[in-house]
């Protein structure tokens, strides 16, 4: 069994046409510099049996993939269609360089604010954007989602510039959550709508009105 780093080009490729031919698979994207695999799933495919798919097609091919990371995900060209909708956010910094974003929600007609502080740099702003992300849904729903922002990158793949924010819920069973949407140039406008995409489902079990 062999890992997936240091893959060239044509083997890249091939083996996301290998994957992409699997039943709920409608997009595939092998990052070499990682080994990790990122799964744009279709509409209406659930994300356990797709992942032990792939991680079979995987051993079949002669990967190891219990070494190899497997990122399964929906992607969002806007916003994704929930009742919660990004207002803004809002970016400030003091003297010593410390800097505060503020993401704005929209819930049934009142708008909700979450509020996070990280140091100056763009890794670590897109991941503090998140945080105020996740605060902001909390004061949506008035309550804890028990998540933390396990990371945030924007990355090119399917010839297309993507935001991906992966998430850590702490329930009962403990669950990665990942979320993609579209790059449109405003990193905190996709950072914020990533976070909800990957909560889509979370979110549903709180909000719970009539239409």
């Amino acid at each position: 069994m062999v890992p997936l780093t240091g893959l060239d080009a044509e083997a890249c490729r091939s083996l996301e046409n290998e994957l992409v031919a699997l039943a709920g698979v409608q997009q595939a994207h092998v990052e070499p510099s990682s080994g990790d695999v990122w799964i744009i799933r279709e509409p209406g495919s659930e994300p356990v049996p797709l992942e032990v798919a792939v991680r079979t097609r995987l051993e079949a091919l002669g990967y190891a993939s219990q070494e190899i990371s497997t990122h399964i995900a929906v992607p969002v060209a806007e916003e994704p269609r929930r009742r919660v909708r990004f207002v803004g956010a809002t970016r400030t910094e003091d003297d010593v360089g410390r800097v505060t974003i503020n993401v704005s929600l929209e819930w049934d007609g009142e708008v909700h604010h979450g509020e996070a502080s990280g140091e100056r740099g763009e890794v670590i702003e897109l991941k503090t954007t998140g945080v105020a992300a996740v605060r902001a849904l909390e004061a949506v729903v008035g309550e804890s989602l028990g998540v933390r922002i396990i990371g945030v990158k924007r990355m090119h793949a399917f010839d297309t510039d993507l935001m991906v924010a992966s998430l850590l819920r702490s329930a009962e069973a403990p669950k990665r959550l990942v979320g993609a949407v579209v790059f449109d140039g405003d990193a905190h406008r996709a950072v914020a709508v990533a976070v909800l995409s990957a909560l889509n489902r979370t979110l549903g079990n709180f909000l719970r009105t009539v239409d």
